[in-house]
């Protein structure tokens, strides 16, 4: 059968057992070179006990050496230092691959030469010591981080969307059960949002949310307090360990700035500007209760806000 690759000849390829020393190290020294990845060759060094207490570096790609500010020429035999990756921190993990034999895998956030990084680490026993890979997913790592933030951002308006207030709801009911403080929710729907639509166009329907979700941020000024797009021109605000009076006071106050806005709404039967009814619920969670009922309160409040006429505060305290 006639090769696939007519110009290599297989039977004069030399076999590694007859390489020597020089051969071989000259072969390695091309693989470690060639690799994406830092590479090193890594010796226990044990005290009296037969204990491990250190590495020295038996052998390193220069990405590896560059990583402790040294040549691929000089560090051989050198002792490894704590700013190589995953030391310290992955010290007991590095002696416990060499002595149980089994390999290594993580994810660690180290800082190489002053600058964090984030790397897929492998070790692997080779030896009394082992063989340590590693590669910067920094990049990577970065855009994921940043398309998860995008996933969770509402994209007309820039505040948190649903997917994101149902995680943060959840966090923060653990987090008032655990320390027995309330949790309030605002919900808030503009009125008649949809005749604002049809006489000014979707464009300045747009902008208009863009504006609300502005005041409605500039209302919860804590660093806790968090603004979500309910949905369509709804809102949601959620505020741990904030009484009833506390909700009543931010909503008041994003109220009072729509209000100074002066967002014309000459289709509103309720005047000449937009104007907002929102619904608030109050509870200090327990283990008998749940978040959805919160929201099920809210959605009461706002219902009945807008029953009794819209542009006002309707607002419910539940005793757990």
């Amino acid at each position: 059968m006639a090769s696939e690759f007519p110009d290599f000849d297989s039977s004069q390829a030399p076999l590694l057992a007859e390489l020597g020393a020089k051969e071989l190290k000259a072969l390695l020294t091309g693989l470690f070179e060639s690799s994406l990845d830092g590479i090193a060759i890594l010796r226990a060094v044990r005290n009296e006990d037969t204990e491990i207490v250190a590495f020295d570096w038996v052998l390193a790609n220069s990405i590896a050496a560059a990583a402790v500010h040294k040549t691929t020429d000089t560090i051989s035999g050198e002792r490894v230092s704590s700013s190589f990756p995953g030391l310290p921190s992955l010290f007991k993990d590095y002696c416990q691959v060499v002595e149980s034999g089994q390999a290594l895998h993580k994810d660690i956030g180290d800082s190489i030469q002053n600058r964090k990084v984030h790397l897929d680490l492998n070790a692997a026993k080779y030896d009394d010591g082992l063989v340590v890979t590693f590669r910067d997913i920094t990049e990577v790592t970065e855009l994921r981080a940043q398309f998860k933030a995008q996933e969770n951002i509402d994209g007309l308006t820039g505040v948190m969307n649903r997917r994101a207030f149902d995680a943060t709801l959840d966090r923060e009911w653990r987090h008032c059960l655990r320390v027995k403080k309330p949790l309030s929710l605002i919900l808030c729907d503009l009125d008649y949002f949809r005749r604002y639509n049809d006489r000014s166009g979707p464009q300045r329907g747009d902008d208009c949310l863009k504006q609300v979700a502005k005041l409605l941020g500039e209302s919860a000024l804590r660093p806790r307090d968090f603004v979500a797009r309910y949905g369509g021109e709804e809102f949601i605000l959620v505020l741990a360990e904030t009484p009833s009076e506390g909700a009543q006071t931010v909503a008041e106050a994003f109220q009072r700035k729509l209000a100074e806005l002066k967002l014309s709404h000459s289709s509103s039967p309720l005047g000449d500007h937009l104007t907002a009814s929102l619904g608030i619920v109050t509870m200090t969670p327990s283990q008998e209760a749940s978040p959805s009922q919160l929201i099920d309160s809210a959605e009461a409040c706002l219902i009945k806000a807008k029953e009794n006429g819209r542009d006002r505060i309707e607002a419910e305290t539940i005793n757990s």
